[in-house]
């Protein structure tokens, strides 16, 4: 169990690209924070991630199950320790190059994560965006012993699914992620603790199985 009277030493808030500038002054009062925009390296994710990302329910059922094959074909390749993002992405397109209807999805689907990763937004002229490409940290590298790690991804330009769909692949960077006691004598791995409201505690447990070193806790 944690104790109770455990205390973050550092307070991280991620946030969205297009809502940074409101979430800063949200959080401006808040001593030890850290306002971060939130950005994917593409070596943070795995095949589970790509999965969980490219949710292919609604829609046309034609399209979908053309989608589910070829993923599913392409992923035949790829363990999670060899998984690389950007040739996957590749191989995809290849893969549909005679069905334009299933191109046109995979762009659309993984275009909307390009946007979160990184190195695709190297080339972007915004001069924030550049900075923060400079100045960016890895999600495994934040998550680390003593910090408390806040997913606030309010925001009038993302939808409730794509929200939940990005708090996933953070989930499971997180359940990744293996955090040592920064104490010499301790050589156990630490303890990682995730606070969800009981809406999101509903919906996340019932399609994500959570690694056995991490405590849930609702609110």
């Amino acid at each position: 169990m944690f104790d109770q009277d455990t205390r973050a030493e550092k307070v991280i808030i991620l946030v969205t690209l297009s809502n940074y500038q409101n979430m800063l002054r949200l959080y401006a009062n808040i001593g030890n924070c850290e306002v971060i925009p939130l950005l994917f390296s593409e070596n943070d994710l795995c095949i589970n991630d790509i999965k969980s990302w490219i949710n292919v329910e609604g829609g046309d059922a034609q399209i979908h199950e053309q989608v589910k094959a070829l993923i599913n074909e392409t992923l035949c390749f790829y363990t999670n320790s060899q998984f690389n993002y950007n040739e996957f992405c590749i191989q995809l397109y290849n893969g549909c190059i005679n069905n334009p209807e299933v191109k046109t999805f995979l762009k659309t689907r993984l275009g909307k994560l390009d946007s979160f990763i990184v190195e695709k937004l190297k080339d972007n002229i915004n001069l924030q965006i550049k900075s923060f490409i400079d100045k960016f940290v890895s999600l495994k590298e934040l998550f680390q012993p003593g910090a408390a790690v806040i997913v606030d991804l309010s925001d009038p330009l993302l939808g409730v699914k794509m929200a939940s769909e990005l708090f996933n692949i953070i989930l499971g960077i997180y359940t990744r992620c293996n955090l040592k006691s920064s104490v010499v004598e301790i050589e156990s791995y630490v303890r990682k603790l995730v606070v969800l409201d009981e809406a999101h505690k509903v919906s996340l447990l019932s399609s994500f199985t959570l690694h056995k070193q991490i405590e849930i806790r609702s609110f």
